[in-house]
C-alpha cells in the first residue's frame, strides 16, 4: 500500500483534528438501499464525521416504534407509470413506508434525504421523498444523486445538524464538523491511496 507523501499527509493530520472528539450524539438515520448506493453514501458519511447512527429498513426489519427524533434516506425507485398511478405500495421501498405509517412514526422524523438517478424523467427525480412529504408532511431537506460525492455528504451533514440541534435539547445537541475548506482533495487522496483517511482500505 502506498504511503501517503509529506504533503498530503499535512491535509490528512487537519481533517483528524477536525474530527477527534466531535460527536457527543449520534443522529438516528434510517434508510432504504436496494442496489447500494444509499447505504455507499451513509456509510461514507458515518466514515467522515462520525455523527450518524444507521438503520437499514428492508423487507426482512420488523416493524418497531420510533419515540426519538431521526432522518430519512429514500431512494427513487418508481417507474413513471408508478408515478402516474400515484402507487404507494412501491415493493421496493415499503418497507420505510410501512414503518413510517406504523403507530404514527412519521411525527418524529425531521426530515427526508432523497436520491435518485438524472438520467430518468424529472417526474421521477427523488419521488420516494416527494411521496413521503405529501403523505406524512414530511419536508425534503436535501437530495443528491446515485451515490453522491464528498461535498454533498459535507453539506447534507452540516444540515442535518442544524435541524437536530434547532429540535432536541441541549443534552442531545451534536458538534457540527465543517471540513469543507479540505474537502476538495480529500476524495483525491482517497482515491490515490485506495483507502479512507482513518487508514481503513476502502
Amino acid at each position: 500500500m502506498q504511503s501517503p507523501h509529506p504533503h498530503d499527509m499535512i491535509i490528512i493530520t487537519r481533517y483528524n483534528k477536525l474530527i477527534k472528539g466531535a460527536s457527543f450524539m449520534k443522529i438516528p438515520v434510517y434508510y432504504v438501499s436496494i442496489e447500494g448506493n444509499t447505504k455507499h453514501f451513509l456509510t461514507k458519511m458515518s466514515q467522515i464525521f462520525h455523527n450518524v447512527d444507521l438503520h437499514q429498513v428492508d423487507n426482512q426489519t420488523d416493524l418497531f416504534k420510533i419515540n426519538h427524533p431521526y432522518f430519512v434516506f429514500v431512494p427513487a425507485y418508481a417507474t413513471y407509470e408508478d408515478h402516474q398511478k400515484k402507487c404507494v405500495e412501491l415493493p421496493q421501498t415499503f418497507p420505510m413506508t410501512e414503518e413510517l405509517a406504523w403507530q404514527k412514526n412519521y411525527k418524529y422524523c425531521l426530515g427526508s434525504v432523497g436520491s435518485g438517478n438524472r438520467n430518468f424523467s424529472q417526474d421521477q427525480w427523488i419521488w420516494t421523498a416527494k411521496l413521503y412529504r405529501k403523505m406524512f408532511n414530511i419536508p425534503i431537506i436535501a437530495s443528491y444523486e446515485l451515490r453522491g460525492n464528498m461535498y454533498e455528504e459535507n453539506v447534507i451533514n452540516q444540515r442535518m445538524v442544524r435541524i437536530w440541534n434547532q429540535n432536541t435539547k441541549p443534552n442531545q445537541h451534536v458538534k457540527e464538523v465543517n471540513v469543507h475548506h479540505v474537502n476538495p482533495r480529500l476524495a483525491k487522496l482517497e482515491k490515490k491511496y485506495g483507502r479512507n483517511l482513518q487508514g481503513e482500505r476502502m
